[in-house]
């Protein structure tokens, strides 16, 4: 296999240059461009432990984001309860989560799956 030539190799170098620089200014992009397995490893933990304590911290999300919704008078006491077994049972995403929407948005007061 035929290497590439050195300008090729020069405009890599440079590119991952940029997305270091940006990614160390930029969280969402640290995050896109992170590997579980890596954050874990850096974390000193396994990457099932990182992803369940992602699942767990976006469950705590939902339930605080859907006693809120009562509280502000978007939800009543038995939505909020058909609500919260719904998070109960649902399995969300763990530190990566693209593309992944949870359809549990009532409590925003949107629609379910809306997105919003």
């Amino acid at each position: 296999m035929a290497r590439p030539p050195p300008t090729l190799w020069a405009s890599r170098a440079d590119e991952a240059d940029e997305l270091k620089a940006e990614a160390s200014d930029n969280l969402r992009v640290a995050y896109r461009l992170s590997k579980t397995r890596t954050v874990a490893t850096n974390l000193d933990v396994s990457a099932a432990e990182l992803n369940s304590a992602f699942r767990a911290a976006r469950k705590t999300l939902l339930l605080a984001k859907i006693d809120w919704a009562v509280a502000n008078g978007d939800l009543t006491e038995a939505e909020a309860a058909v609500l919260k077994e719904e998070v109960a049972n649902a399995t969300l995403p763990g530190y990566k989560a693209a593309g992944c929407a949870s359809g549990l948005d009532r409590a925003s007061g949107g629609e379910r799956g809306s997105g919003r």
